[in-house]
């Protein structure tokens, strides 16, 4: 029965080169990222800030904050904010890191403001990027940075920073950053705050 057990030899190999390569790679198959949806102002569907359908194109999220803490965002994932004004009551802040090789990003479609409120104020999270958006009147700094590392800034207006007036703060403030605070911003205008 040569031919039993060849075959019964081909299926062990196999079996063991399968097993192999699921102990290389931790066993786990490559995640997808995914497209995440924010847009308050849509008129044909409900924004959702909880639930199963949270952050699709039929429910997408209300808030920016509430898609940066969605139990769902991954590493390598995009949060997508489309066009209109956003007040932010909450700092975003996401709730875990990106990596070198799959960053989280917050890029915004034309005409998306985040206007008075709070705005991005990561803290301790690394690999993020945040790109296109115009922030304005917040708070606080536009765009605060503290620990964690090689976060991206790019395509970015910000102005008016620290409202009311009485209390300016900086357009972007990076704190204890990690790889390279000075090359993690690129195209990003922060015009000086108008006194009155």
């Amino acid at each position: 029965m040569p031919g039993k057990r060849l075959r019964a030899a081909s299926w062990s190999g196999l079996f063991g080169a399968v097993l192999v390569a699921g102990l290389l790679t931790g066993g786990t198959a490559a995640y997808a990222s995914t497209t995440w949806i924010v847009d308050n102002t849509n008129t044909t569907a409900t924004c959702n800030n909880n639930g199963a359908l949270a952050g699709t194109q039929g429910q997408p999220f209300c808030t920016i904050y509430a898609a940066s803490h969605s139990a769902n965002l991954q590493a390598g994932d995009t949060v997508l904010v489309q066009a209109g004004t956003y007040n932010e009551t909450q700092g975003i802040n996401p709730v875990i890191s990106g990596t070198a090789s799959s960053p989280i990003t917050f890029t915004a479609n034309q005409g998306v403001t985040i206007s008075g409120g709070k705005s991005f104020a990561l803290s301790g999270v690394s690999y993020i990027t945040i790109n296109g958006f115009t922030i304005t009147g917040t708070s606080s700094a536009g765009i605060s940075v503290s620990g964690g590392g090689n976060v991206t800034i790019s395509s970015n207006t910000e102005s008016y920073a620290g409202q009311p007036i009485s209390s300016p703060a900086a357009g972007i403030s990076l704190t204890n950053v990690a790889g390279g605070s000075s090359r993690a911003i690129s195209r990003t205008t922060t015009p000086p705050t108008a006194s009155t």
